[in-house]
């Protein structure tokens, strides 16, 4: 049951930004590990998800590589990679452990999900799927989009293997029309779209990277990051069959905010949230 509203997101965006903790290394993308943390969570508010408004204030800083999910009483989930306080190693041991935050209808809360799993590997672009974490798996050092052997996109409880390649990062499984589909990023190529037993590529994007798939009513919506001038910003593209796609078009006003980066979003009782990191070096 959802009982968020609208009005709540200007406080809820004005209290203190939250500092959180994630994983160590680097973490996607291609900045450096300094220019990460220097980065701030935002929000924008729609009645309609189409006419996106800025929200004042900073959830949160040098977080990156959002994932979202919308759990069965409404509340929001958001994961993601904390450049500012990676885990350390004994805080690793014991099992994997998330953070990022929960948001309930008041303030958005930092939060830490442990899981039982691998203990030794850092939890890369961590995404909620109903009961399961997924993720890219990581025993290296710098970006994993650039490691010469296949990344694994496995999933918790297991962990159970999803999908292999080169260059594999930022996994947004989602269900629609009865089957599940994985939508993940493949470094110097774009966006792919997987589904089947076993995966199978349906449609790579050329030009967007840093995906994030959702249902809105009878449409899929992918969501992704793409270059337009100067800036990175979100775009979305439509389908109302999971197999056919329209254009990649932009979200939000172009003078609203710089870059706007791994955009990610969520219904609310009276319009919709879209989060996305705001690089501010």
């Amino acid at each position: 049951m959802r009982t968020r509203h609208i009005g709540w997101l200007a406080a809820a965006l004005l209290a203190p930004a939250l500092w959180l903790d994630g994983c160590s290394g680097g973490c996607g993308g291609s900045s450096s590990p300094l220019e990460l943390q220097q980065t701030e969570l935002v929000a924008f508010t729609s009645p309609d998800a189409h006419v996106w408004t800025l929200q004042p204030g900073v959830l949160a800083q040098g977080l990156s590589t959002l994932g979202l999910s919308v759990r069965g009483d409404g509340e929001i989930w958001v994961t993601g990679v904390d450049h500012l306080h990676p885990l350390g190693f004994f805080e690793r041991r014991g099992g994997a452990k998330v953070r990022g935050l929960r948001f309930s209808g008041g303030d958005w809360e930092p939060h830490t999900w442990s899981l039982e799993g691998p203990e030794d590997a850092d939890i890369i672009d961590p995404q909620w799927f109903g009961d399961e974490l997924w993720y890219v798996a990581w025993k290296g050092e710098g970006d994993p989009a650039h490691h010469q052997q296949p990344n694994q996109i496995r999933s918790l409880p297991g962990p159970v293997v999803r999908h292999e390649a080169k260059g594999l990062v930022d996994p947004t499984p989602v269900e629609f029309l009865g089957e599940t589909y994985l939508f993940a990023n493949i470094w110097g190529r774009g966006v792919i779209q997987l589904a089947g037993d076993p995966y199978r590529e349906l449609w790579c994007w050329e030009g967007v990277t840093v995906p994030f798939a959702t249902v809105v009513g009878d449409e899929l919506w992918l969501l992704a990051q793409k270059e337009l001038g100067p800036k990175r910003q979100p775009v979305v593209s439509r389908s109302k069959d999971g197999r056919s796609w329209t254009e990649f078009e932009p979200m939000i006003p172009w003078d609203s905010v710089g870059s706007c980066t791994s955009p990610v979003m969520a219904p609310m009782d009276d319009g919709w949230i879209l989060l996305c990191v705001v690089e501010t070096w």
